[in-house]
């Protein structure tokens, strides 16, 4: 079996401007994305109010929603991430969004004085680390979340939707991403547990594609009942399965 790297200190920030390559395309659908997410939002009552979206990436979701007259702060480890943010905030003049290099396993920290409306965790950003290091992770954000909150876990993999795949390694197809030709490779483990991702990056170079480097991230895949099974050991109260555009949407409430 293929033996990877699940540190994402790697990805994110030893090689984050080729992940940024990877979130820019992301971009395409961020509009979309929001507005399904601020719809959920108002569903519970949420029409406006202060928005924590942790792993934000560079802004996609924190800037869309925050166009829609919320208050957001969008957390990431990764300075790069960040900075892209800040830039794209600031030149699409938005000012009611606050960017801030943190690291999600020690959110309490960073924002103890902050209190939510709700919390976002958007494009699989549970699972890099270990179960244990995932609960507590929404542990925290469950302490800074007001009575009536919501944790929202949008675009995530279940291990449901990929049972269907064999173990074996197959060729995603190719796409390109900024000035980068990206080849995706999925391996998934015989008992569905992990999802190891290889983005191989090349470039043209007098008509021949030339490699560049390689990340490398593996994700633990959740069932749904593992999953609700985590969220309410800490603190959550599951809510519902929402299923919109073929993204799935876990949604969960705090002191309903």
């Amino acid at each position: 079996m293929l033996e990877m790297s699940n540190n994402p200190l790697t990805t994110f920030i030893d090689k984050a401007d080729l992940f940024l390559a990877l979130m820019k395309i992301k971009w395409k659908t961020a509009k979309r994305d929001a507005e399904v997410i601020a719809q959920i939002l108002k569903d519970y009552g949420i029409k406006k109010g202060k928005i924590l979206d942790l792993m934000c990436g560079n802004g996609r979701i924190s800037i869309n929603l925050a166009k829609m007259d919320y208050t957001v702060i969008g957390v990431d480890f990764s300075p790069k991430f960040i900075a892209d943010a800040k830039e794209n905030a600031k030149e699409l003049n938005i000012d009611n969004v606050k960017f801030v290099i943190g690291d999600a396993r020690r959110i309490d920290e960073l924002l103890y004085d902050e209190i939510f409306d709700a919390v976002l965790l958007v494009w699989t950003s549970l699972g890099y680390y270990d179960r244990e290091t995932d609960e507590d992770i929404l542990r925290q954000v469950f302490k800074i979340t007001k009575q009536g909150g919501l944790l929202i876990i949008s675009d995530i993999i279940l291990r449901e939707n990929e049972e269907t795949t064999k173990y074996s390694e197959s060729e995603l197809g190719y796409y390109i991403a900024g000035k980068y030709h990206v080849f995706l490779t999925r391996i998934i483990d015989p008992n569905y547990k992990k999802l190891h991702l290889t983005w191989n990056f090349f470039t043209e170079n007098e008509g021949k594609l030339v490699f560049i480097d390689a990340l490398q991230l593996s994700i633990n895949l959740y069932s749904l009942s593992e999953l609700v099974e985590l969220i309410e050991n800490a603190g959550w109260k599951f809510l519902e399965l929402r299923k919109i555009a073929g993204i799935d949407h876990i949604i969960a409430g705090k002191h309903f």
